[in-house]
């Protein structure tokens, strides 16, 4: 049976369980990310105070307001009071799951956003915090039962807590609300870097910034917030809304004894970097390709890669990928974010090489003007999201400076591999490959051999790391833009690694 305490309505703000014991103070730099500015070297806001009641009320305030606005390096760090960003409770729903054991109690809080300021925030995130006081190294700082009495065992307990995606009730369990998931997971790294950058702006916080938290999307699509104007909030623009949900066990079957009231700790800063993030409950199950289609829906909504952030030992090969620690380590009950070492390396890369059929295949001269153009395909299928790609191709040619040759995409991403390059000399064969020493134009000049590795003129990297698989039919495309000088494809062959 499900039992389903309260719902108020949409989405939810919530901070989980860090380590099992805090950790030391920052001393160590921020972990590099795998492409694009690195989470936790955005501007930090200010230091949020949640409470989380199941009576269905929530409130959030900065309780560090009164701060001015200084400089941390080349970060501008803006003091909340002027920087217009407000909250205000949309829902709060907790739903009890009796269809497992022992039962569970998952918590989802909706907060709606407004921007009343000049600034625009591409990632408001809020990133979960432990604060001197707090229960069992976590960001929860209080936690009460429905009589308004203290929970026994309060640090074990907060120590349960789980991070994750925002839920609904379905009659026989709970499921994934894919317009509630704004979980954010961190590297040791990151959190440390805003852990730094926070105790600069705020010295007399003696906080510890943990590994998760969660990002504000906007209401029409996408993540940016926008401003307002003349000190007011009127239109989608500057409005957004995020969602804070966690989960834990009960401590025994009397629902009274159950915490029912919390209050937790995020530090709010705004990042540069696009990240979607995969909960617990999504790894390597179903909820692996749900996670995905996040990913590629946001990158669609913003108009470049995002990253994903995948739990360690996940069997997902995506691209861009920020590999975190698993909340669950098998030698130890305790559920927590952050340990410093990895239990499972990530897993290596996978090498696929397609080789070109029904070759060799005749190059057509020009003719009046007209380029001759041949254009073979490439039929590509259990291929992940593309990390890297490399082509290798064998041409047989007089005077290769005549060709022009590109490479198409199943989605119809484009690059141009080589214009007219190699004046009177003759052939290639070569292995376009972005991360060879030497452009073509140098491995294949006049007096060249034209074999070996060399960097295309249009890059590779155009199919790198777009959160889609590029299964199905690929052009190679070969134009002849001269006459008198004729030629064959031998062979071709794409390899990625995914």
């Amino acid at each position: 049976m499900l039992m389903k305490h309260l719902l108020v309505a949409a989405v939810a703000l919530v901070l989980l369980a860090a380590c099992a014991t805090s950790p030391a103070p920052p001393q160590a730099p921020p972990a590099s990310s795998p492409s694009g500015s690195v989470p936790g070297s955005g501007q930090v806001l200010g230091l949020l105070e949640v409470h989380i009641d199941g009576s269905g009320e929530a409130s959030a305030r900065f309780v560090n307001s009164a701060r001015p606005q200084v400089q941390v390096g080349t970060q501008a760090v803006v003091d909340p009071a002027t920087a217009g960003i407000g909250f205000a409770q949309q829902a709060v729903s907790f739903i009890d799951d009796q269809t497992v054991t022992p039962r569970r109690r998952y918590v989802t809080t909706t907060f709606g956003l407004t921007n009343t300021g000049a600034g625009s925030y591409s990632n408001l995130t809020l990133w979960a915090t432990n604060v001197p006081g707090n229960l069992g190294g976590t960001s929860i700082t209080s936690m009460k039962k429905a009589d308004g009495t203290d929970v026994a065992s309060a640090a074990t307990v907060a120590r349960t807590f789980e991070p994750g995606q925002g839920v609904r009730g379905t009659g026989a369990g709970v499921a994934l609300n894919p317009d509630l998931a704004d979980l954010q997971l961190f590297t040791a790294g990151e959190a440390i870097s805003t852990g730094i950058q926070a105790a600069s702006v705020y010295p007399g916080e003696s906080a510890t910034v943990l590994q998760y938290g969660y990002v504000a999307r906007n209401l029409t699509g996408g993540r940016a917030v926008g401003p307002g104007a003349s000190g007011a909030c009127s239109s989608s623009v500057c409005r957004g809304q995020v969602t804070l949900a966690f989960s834990f066990p009960w401590a025994g079957t009397v629902r009274a004894a159950q915490p029912y009231a919390f209050s937790l700790y995020f530090y709010v800063t705004n990042e540069t970097t696009a990240r979607v993030s995969q909960s617990f409950s999504e790894q390597n199950t179903a909820g692996n390709k749900a996670f995905f289609d996040r990913a590629e829906t946001l990158s669609g909504v913003v108009g470049s890669t995002v990253q994903a952030a995948t739990l360690e030992g996940t069997n997902l090969s995506v691209a861009n990928n920020v590999r975190v620690c698993p909340w669950r380590v098998a030698t130890s009950p305790d559920l927590y974010l952050g340990p410093t070492t990895c239990s499972t390396p990530p897993a290596g890369p996978t090498v696929a090489t397609v080789s070109m059929t029904g070759l060799p295949a005749a190059i057509p001269d020009a003719s009046g003007g007209v380029p001759g153009t041949l254009t073979m395909t490439f039929t590509v299928s259990g291929i992940g999201v593309v990390r890297d790609l490399n082509l290798s191709l064998n041409i047989t040619h007089t005077y290769r400076r005549d060709l022009v040759v590109t490479i198409r995409s199943p989605r119809g991403e484009t690059t141009t591999l080589v214009t007219s390059v190699g004046g009177g000399a003759d052939n290639f064969n070569v292995t376009f490959d972005d991360e060879a020493t030497n452009d073509v134009a140098v491995v294949c000049a006049q007096i060249a051999a034209c074999t070996g590795r060399a960097k295309p003129q249009g890059p590779l990297s155009v199919f790198d790391n777009l959160l889609v698989n590029l299964n199905g039919t690929w052009a190679l495309t070969i134009q002849d833009v001269a006459s008198g000088d004729v030629g064959t494809l031998n062979s071709a062959a794409l390899t990625f690694t995914y």
